[in-house]
């Protein structure tokens, strides 16, 4: 797993503040790329949207920027300034985004598709190349119905080939579901 984090040196400890996400802005990745590298730029999308941030009851309300293709985003409150006055850098910002509107059974399937993806690497027999596995027993282990729904079928798919031990998944509804294997890795022993 990858993603972006502003590490601090050398911190005692780190303070976290509530935030409340008022408002999502999307900006154009050359946008997002300028004012990501000059925070304290004065910019018209937040001159804009100075109603939408400030200190409320014990909490900081703000925007989420993002960008078009970029998954992390920055949260800005500009405390009625027209530039980010406070900021934070989110990682994974877009994936935040999309759990909040998830249906309760997408994310029963988000917390039970790490273990059906370490199951499914761990029938891999012999080194095999390649592994046909009956989608229906997986969805009879683990009580969830992949075949009902595009969006599952499409989440596994994409829990499977980001493993690093896959490098293709073939899903066809009422055929066994195929997952190809990278080479095994070979472990290499020194003597001295």
């Amino acid at each position: 797993m990858r993603l972006t984090a502003a590490m601090r040196r050398k911190e005692n400890f780190i303070k976290d503040e509530p935030c409340v996400i008022k408002k999502v802005v999307t900006l154009p990745d050359a946008e997002y790329e300028k004012f990501s590298n000059n925070l304290i730029a004065e910019q018209d999308f937040i001159k804009r949207n100075v109603v939408h941030m400030g200190f409320d009851n014990g909490e900081r309300h703000c925007l989420l920027v993002t960008s078009d293709s970029r998954q992390d985003g920055i949260l800005v409150d500009s405390s009625g300034y027209g530039y980010a006055r406070y900021a934070a850098h989110v990682p994974n910002a877009k994936d935040l985004l999309l759990i909040q509107y998830m249906t309760p059974e997408m994310r029963e399937l988000l917390e039970k598709l790490p273990v059906i993806v370490e199951d499914i690497v761990a029938r891999r027999i012999d080194n095999r190349d390649e592994l046909e596995i009956d989608l229906s027993a997986i969805e009879t282990k683990y009580n969830y119905t992949f075949s009902d729904s595009m969006m599952a079928l499409g989440a596994l798919h994409n829990a499977l080939v980001q493993h690093s031990d896959i490098s293709e998944v073939y899903i066809d509804i009422g055929a066994p579901t195929t997952v190809s294997f990278n080479p095994p890795t070979q472990k290499m022993e020194m003597t001295l």
